[in-house]
């Protein structure tokens, strides 16, 4: 099918330690969380999933975009918990539409856990 664009402002970054790809896995690219916090500040995303390691959160996050969700990775330091990278999907200004597509995901078989979150800015 056609290639969803990239949440706004999600460029081709890639988080310390990561290693760029090619292909597919290359067209999810991975954001810091700063930056999403700073261009969606107090927007609603559904949090998906949280994996160590890149490769499983862009294998994810491609099969959420083909079952048509604007999905996209955020690299997160949780300091003594380390580092993750969270699967999320949207961003929305309105709660609502997280809502919708939280349960539209929770009807997924791949999907196992689903949370709506506010962006702090």
């Amino acid at each position: 099918g056609p290639e969803r664009t990239p949440p706004p402002g999600a460029g081709p970054a890639v988080a310390a330690g990561a290693t760029p790809t090619t292909g597919a896995e290359a067209t999810v690219a991975v954001r810091a969380y700063e930056d999403l916090a700073r261009e969606h500040a107090r927007e609603w995303v559904v949090h998906v999933s949280s994996f160590r390691a890149v490769e499983r959160a862009r294998s994810e996050a491609r099969y959420l975009r083909k079952h048509g969700f604007d999905a996209f990775i955020v690299s997160v330091d949780l300091g003594a918990k380390g580092h993750w990278f969270r699967v999320y999907v949207g961003p929305w200004q309105a709660r609502p539409r997280a809502v919708e597509a939280k349960k539209d995901l929770d009807d997924l078989p791949r999907v196992k856990f689903t949370r709506i979150v506010r962006i702090v800015g």
